[in-house]
Protein backbone atom coordinates (compact mmCIF):
# COMPACT_ATOMS: atom_id res chain seq x y z
CA UNK A 1 0.00 0.00 0.00
CA UNK A 2 2.85 2.37 0.76
CA UNK A 3 4.25 1.70 -2.69
CA UNK A 4 0.91 2.45 -4.36
CA UNK A 5 0.51 5.67 -2.37
CA UNK A 6 3.97 6.76 -3.46
CA UNK A 7 3.02 6.20 -7.11
CA UNK A 8 -0.13 8.30 -6.70
CA UNK A 9 1.84 11.12 -5.09
CA UNK A 10 4.40 11.03 -7.88
CA UNK A 11 1.70 11.33 -10.58
CA UNK A 12 0.00 14.14 -8.67
CA UNK A 13 3.26 16.12 -8.71
CA UNK A 14 3.70 15.95 -12.48
CA UNK A 15 3.88 19.51 -13.90
CA UNK A 16 1.95 18.63 -17.07
CA UNK A 17 -1.68 19.70 -17.13
CA UNK A 18 -4.33 18.80 -19.70
CA UNK A 19 -6.65 21.46 -21.06
CA UNK A 20 -10.39 21.24 -20.87
CA UNK A 21 -11.91 18.39 -22.87
CA UNK A 22 -15.33 18.55 -24.47
CA UNK A 23 -16.50 14.97 -24.24
CA UNK A 24 -19.44 15.76 -26.49
CA UNK A 25 -17.08 16.82 -29.30
CA UNK A 26 -14.71 13.95 -28.55
CA UNK A 27 -17.35 11.27 -29.04
CA UNK A 28 -18.64 12.88 -32.21
CA UNK A 29 -15.33 11.93 -33.81
CA UNK A 30 -14.61 8.65 -32.05
CA UNK A 31 -16.49 5.57 -30.96
CA UNK A 32 -15.37 3.02 -28.39
CA UNK A 33 -15.83 -0.72 -28.19
CA UNK A 34 -16.94 -2.69 -25.12
CA UNK A 35 -13.48 -2.58 -23.54
CA UNK A 36 -12.95 1.14 -24.15
CA UNK A 37 -10.64 0.93 -27.16
CA UNK A 38 -11.20 3.33 -30.03
CA UNK A 39 -12.99 1.75 -32.97
CA UNK A 40 -11.14 2.36 -36.23
CA UNK A 41 -13.30 3.44 -39.15
CA UNK A 42 -13.19 2.01 -42.67
CA UNK A 43 -11.13 4.09 -45.10
CA UNK A 44 -10.87 4.29 -48.86
CA UNK A 45 -7.50 2.71 -49.50
CA UNK A 46 -4.90 2.13 -52.22
CA UNK A 47 -1.77 0.08 -52.78
CA UNK A 48 0.31 3.07 -51.65
CA UNK A 49 -1.51 2.88 -48.30
CA UNK A 50 -1.22 -0.87 -47.67
CA UNK A 51 2.05 -1.99 -49.28
CA UNK A 52 4.29 -0.97 -46.37
CA UNK A 53 2.08 -2.94 -43.95
CA UNK A 54 2.40 -6.19 -45.91
CA UNK A 55 5.40 -8.42 -45.09
CA UNK A 56 7.31 -10.45 -47.65
CA UNK A 57 6.25 -13.62 -45.80
CA UNK A 58 2.64 -13.29 -47.03
CA UNK A 59 1.16 -16.64 -48.01
CA UNK A 60 4.43 -18.45 -47.32
CA UNK A 61 3.03 -20.95 -44.79
CA UNK A 62 0.30 -23.44 -45.83
CA UNK A 63 -2.44 -23.18 -43.21
CA UNK A 64 -2.96 -26.94 -42.91
CA UNK A 65 0.73 -27.42 -41.97
CA UNK A 66 0.44 -25.43 -38.73
CA UNK A 67 -2.82 -26.74 -37.30
CA UNK A 68 -3.75 -29.87 -35.38
CA UNK A 69 -6.04 -32.64 -36.55
CA UNK A 70 -9.35 -30.98 -35.58
CA UNK A 71 -8.63 -27.67 -37.31
CA UNK A 72 -6.99 -29.49 -40.20
CA UNK A 73 -10.29 -31.24 -40.87
CA UNK A 74 -11.94 -27.81 -41.00
CA UNK A 75 -9.27 -26.42 -43.32
CA UNK A 76 -9.40 -29.40 -45.68
CA UNK A 77 -13.20 -29.74 -45.71
CA UNK A 78 -14.36 -26.16 -45.51
CA UNK A 79 -17.59 -26.77 -47.41
CA UNK A 80 -18.81 -29.24 -44.78
CA UNK A 81 -19.15 -26.32 -42.37
CA UNK A 82 -21.48 -24.28 -44.55
CA UNK A 83 -25.11 -23.87 -43.51
CA UNK A 84 -27.68 -25.95 -45.32
CA UNK A 85 -28.74 -24.27 -48.55
CA UNK A 86 -32.27 -23.77 -47.23
CA UNK A 87 -30.84 -21.89 -44.21
CA UNK A 88 -28.63 -19.59 -46.29
CA UNK A 89 -29.59 -16.00 -46.98
CA UNK A 90 -28.08 -13.91 -49.74
CA UNK A 91 -26.28 -10.82 -48.47
CA UNK A 92 -25.75 -7.79 -50.67
CA UNK A 93 -22.01 -7.52 -51.44
CA UNK A 94 -20.17 -4.84 -49.44
CA UNK A 95 -18.19 -2.18 -51.29
CA UNK A 96 -14.59 -2.49 -52.33
CA UNK A 97 -13.33 0.84 -50.98
CA UNK A 98 -10.69 1.47 -53.65
CA UNK A 99 -11.19 4.15 -56.31
CA UNK A 100 -11.26 3.21 -59.99
CA UNK A 101 -8.09 5.27 -60.43
CA UNK A 102 -6.18 3.14 -57.89
CA UNK A 103 -7.81 -0.21 -58.58
CA UNK A 104 -5.41 -1.57 -61.23
CA UNK A 105 -2.39 -0.78 -59.07
CA UNK A 106 -4.07 -2.37 -56.06
CA UNK A 107 -4.85 -5.51 -58.05
CA UNK A 108 -1.29 -5.74 -59.32
CA UNK A 109 0.14 -5.33 -55.82
CA UNK A 110 -2.19 -7.86 -54.17
CA UNK A 111 -1.56 -10.44 -56.90
CA UNK A 112 2.24 -10.05 -56.90
CA UNK A 113 2.40 -10.15 -53.10
CA UNK A 114 0.46 -13.42 -53.01
CA UNK A 115 -2.51 -12.09 -51.06
CA UNK A 116 -4.91 -12.49 -53.97
CA UNK A 117 -5.44 -14.42 -57.16
CA UNK A 118 -7.91 -13.96 -60.02
CA UNK A 119 -10.99 -16.08 -60.70
CA UNK A 120 -13.93 -15.91 -63.08
CA UNK A 121 -17.05 -14.71 -61.31
CA UNK A 122 -18.94 -17.70 -62.73
CA UNK A 123 -16.60 -20.03 -60.79
CA UNK A 124 -17.33 -18.44 -57.42
CA UNK A 125 -19.66 -20.06 -54.92
CA UNK A 126 -23.25 -18.93 -55.52
CA UNK A 127 -25.95 -18.25 -52.93
CA UNK A 128 -29.53 -18.28 -54.23
CA UNK A 129 -28.14 -18.15 -57.76
CA UNK A 130 -25.94 -15.09 -57.13
CA UNK A 131 -22.12 -15.03 -56.76
CA UNK A 132 -20.74 -14.70 -53.23
CA UNK A 133 -18.83 -11.40 -53.19
CA UNK A 134 -17.22 -9.47 -50.35
CA UNK A 135 -15.67 -6.05 -49.74
CA UNK A 136 -12.28 -4.50 -49.04
CA UNK A 137 -11.27 -1.44 -47.06
CA UNK A 138 -8.38 0.04 -45.12
CA UNK A 139 -8.02 0.85 -41.43
CA UNK A 140 -5.48 3.44 -40.35
CA UNK A 141 -2.49 2.24 -38.33
CA UNK A 142 -1.82 5.78 -37.10
CA UNK A 143 1.44 6.23 -39.00
CA UNK A 144 2.65 7.54 -42.34
CA UNK A 145 5.44 6.43 -44.68
CA UNK A 146 6.66 8.59 -47.57
CA UNK A 147 3.62 10.82 -47.23
CA UNK A 148 1.06 8.00 -47.36
CA UNK A 149 -1.07 7.02 -44.39
CA UNK A 150 -0.40 3.36 -43.58
CA UNK A 151 -3.50 1.16 -43.69
CA UNK A 152 -4.19 -2.34 -42.46
CA UNK A 153 -6.02 -4.18 -45.27
CA UNK A 154 -9.34 -5.60 -44.05
CA UNK A 155 -11.50 -8.04 -46.00
CA UNK A 156 -15.19 -7.44 -45.31
CA UNK A 157 -16.54 -10.99 -45.50
CA UNK A 158 -20.02 -10.44 -44.04
CA UNK A 159 -21.69 -12.36 -46.91
CA UNK A 160 -19.48 -15.40 -46.23
CA UNK A 161 -19.79 -15.06 -42.46
CA UNK A 162 -23.56 -15.30 -42.83
CA UNK A 163 -23.45 -18.75 -44.45
CA UNK A 164 -20.77 -20.57 -42.42
CA UNK A 165 -20.90 -22.13 -38.97
CA UNK A 166 -18.71 -20.66 -36.26
CA UNK A 167 -15.93 -22.77 -34.79
CA UNK A 168 -14.34 -22.21 -31.41
CA UNK A 169 -10.82 -23.34 -32.27
CA UNK A 170 -8.79 -22.81 -29.12
CA UNK A 171 -10.72 -19.73 -27.99
CA UNK A 172 -12.81 -22.00 -25.75
CA UNK A 173 -9.70 -22.96 -23.75
CA UNK A 174 -8.78 -19.40 -22.78
CA UNK A 175 -9.24 -18.82 -19.03
CA UNK A 176 -10.71 -15.71 -17.46
CA UNK A 177 -8.63 -13.61 -15.07
CA UNK A 178 -10.58 -15.15 -12.21
CA UNK A 179 -8.95 -18.50 -13.06
CA UNK A 180 -5.64 -17.05 -11.88
CA UNK A 181 -6.81 -16.62 -8.29
CA UNK A 182 -4.77 -19.66 -7.11
CA UNK A 183 -1.62 -17.97 -8.40
CA UNK A 184 0.61 -16.74 -5.55
CA UNK A 185 4.04 -15.24 -6.08
CA UNK A 186 6.63 -15.66 -3.37
CA UNK A 187 9.08 -12.77 -2.77
CA UNK A 188 11.74 -14.63 -4.76
CA UNK A 189 9.44 -15.36 -7.73
CA UNK A 190 8.49 -13.28 -10.76
CA UNK A 191 5.63 -13.29 -13.24
CA UNK A 192 6.88 -12.97 -16.82
CA UNK A 193 4.52 -11.70 -19.51
CA UNK A 194 5.95 -11.39 -23.02
CA UNK A 195 4.40 -10.40 -26.33
CA UNK A 196 5.32 -10.34 -29.98
CA UNK A 197 3.72 -8.16 -32.64
CA UNK A 198 3.66 -10.24 -35.82
CA UNK A 199 3.05 -8.13 -38.90
CA UNK A 200 -0.10 -9.14 -40.81
CA UNK A 201 -0.23 -12.46 -38.96
CA UNK A 202 -3.35 -13.79 -40.72
CA UNK A 203 -1.98 -13.12 -44.19
CA UNK A 204 1.13 -15.23 -43.59
CA UNK A 205 -0.98 -18.39 -43.97
CA UNK A 206 -2.17 -19.55 -47.38
CA UNK A 207 -5.54 -21.28 -47.54
CA UNK A 208 -6.22 -24.29 -49.79
CA UNK A 209 -7.44 -23.56 -53.34
CA UNK A 210 -10.85 -25.00 -52.37
CA UNK A 211 -11.39 -21.86 -50.24
CA UNK A 212 -10.77 -19.40 -53.09
CA UNK A 213 -14.24 -19.49 -54.63
CA UNK A 214 -15.69 -18.32 -51.30
CA UNK A 215 -13.33 -15.36 -51.07
CA UNK A 216 -14.12 -13.20 -54.11
CA UNK A 217 -14.31 -9.39 -53.98
CA UNK A 218 -16.99 -7.13 -55.39
CA UNK A 219 -15.07 -5.32 -58.13
CA UNK A 220 -14.13 -6.58 -61.59
CA UNK A 221 -10.45 -6.64 -62.48
CA UNK A 222 -8.95 -5.34 -65.70
CA UNK A 223 -8.80 -7.78 -68.67
CA UNK A 224 -5.01 -7.56 -68.51
CA UNK A 225 -5.16 -9.80 -65.44
CA UNK A 226 -7.05 -12.52 -67.38
CA UNK A 227 -5.92 -11.97 -70.99
CA UNK A 228 -7.24 -15.22 -72.44
CA UNK A 229 -10.76 -15.13 -70.99
CA UNK A 230 -13.38 -12.52 -71.80
CA UNK A 231 -15.86 -13.04 -68.96
CA UNK A 232 -15.93 -10.99 -65.75
CA UNK A 233 -13.13 -11.83 -63.31
CA UNK A 234 -12.55 -10.72 -59.71
CA UNK A 235 -9.84 -10.91 -57.09
CA UNK A 236 -10.02 -13.82 -54.63
CA UNK A 237 -8.14 -14.05 -51.34
CA UNK A 238 -5.46 -16.74 -51.13
CA UNK A 239 -4.60 -16.15 -47.47
CA UNK A 240 -6.41 -16.47 -44.14
CA UNK A 241 -8.73 -13.45 -44.33
CA UNK A 242 -8.69 -10.65 -41.77
CA UNK A 243 -12.46 -10.17 -41.56
CA UNK A 244 -13.56 -13.81 -41.59
CA UNK A 245 -15.56 -14.90 -38.51
CA UNK A 246 -13.39 -17.97 -37.81
CA UNK A 247 -9.97 -16.45 -38.49
CA UNK A 248 -9.38 -15.45 -34.84
CA UNK A 249 -10.26 -18.95 -33.62
CA UNK A 250 -7.88 -20.50 -36.15
CA UNK A 251 -5.13 -17.99 -35.36
CA UNK A 252 -5.40 -18.74 -31.61
CA UNK A 253 -5.10 -22.43 -32.44
CA UNK A 254 -2.00 -21.73 -34.55
CA UNK A 255 -0.34 -19.82 -31.68
CA UNK A 256 -1.02 -22.63 -29.24
CA UNK A 257 0.13 -25.33 -31.68
CA UNK A 258 3.42 -23.51 -32.35
CA UNK A 259 4.08 -23.15 -28.61
CA UNK A 260 3.33 -26.83 -28.02
CA UNK A 261 5.69 -27.89 -30.79
CA UNK A 262 8.41 -25.58 -29.50
CA UNK A 263 7.88 -26.81 -25.94
CA UNK A 264 8.61 -30.40 -26.91
CA UNK A 265 12.26 -29.45 -27.34
CA UNK A 266 12.63 -27.36 -24.18
CA UNK A 267 13.14 -30.16 -21.64
CA UNK A 268 10.76 -29.50 -18.71
CA UNK A 269 9.31 -26.24 -20.06
CA UNK A 270 5.99 -25.62 -21.82
CA UNK A 271 4.61 -29.11 -21.23
CA UNK A 272 0.87 -29.78 -21.70
CA UNK A 273 0.25 -30.26 -17.97
CA UNK A 274 1.71 -26.79 -17.32
CA UNK A 275 -0.85 -25.00 -19.52
CA UNK A 276 -3.45 -22.79 -17.86
CA UNK A 277 -6.80 -23.65 -19.47
CA UNK A 278 -10.46 -23.06 -18.75
CA UNK A 279 -11.33 -26.75 -19.00
CA UNK A 280 -8.60 -28.07 -16.68
CA UNK A 281 -7.62 -27.64 -13.02
CA UNK A 282 -5.09 -24.96 -12.18
CA UNK A 283 -1.58 -26.34 -12.88
CA UNK A 284 0.49 -27.37 -9.86
CA UNK A 285 3.81 -27.13 -11.72
CA UNK A 286 6.38 -24.47 -10.81
CA UNK A 287 6.10 -23.02 -14.32
CA UNK A 288 2.78 -22.46 -16.15
CA UNK A 289 2.08 -21.03 -19.59
CA UNK A 290 -0.72 -19.68 -21.74
CA UNK A 291 -0.82 -18.24 -25.27
CA UNK A 292 -3.15 -15.43 -26.24
CA UNK A 293 -3.60 -14.05 -29.75
CA UNK A 294 -4.48 -10.36 -29.49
Amino acid sequence: MEGLCEMVREVDEWPERLGEISWQSFFKLRSLDYVGDEVATARITSWANVQSAIPTEVGSVPLRDVVGDGCRHYVDRFEEFLLDEDSMTYTKPPKVMVTDHDWDRMCEGLIKSGICGVMAESELYHVKGKPLLSGLFGVSKGESIQGHEVHRLIMNLIPLNNIVRAIQGDIATLPAWSSSSPLFLMPTEELLISSEDIKCFFYIFSVPPTWHRFLGFNKAVSPRFHPHRADRHVLVAKVLPMGFKNSVSIAQHIHRTIVQRAGSGLEARLKPHQELRKDRPFPTAESIWITLMN
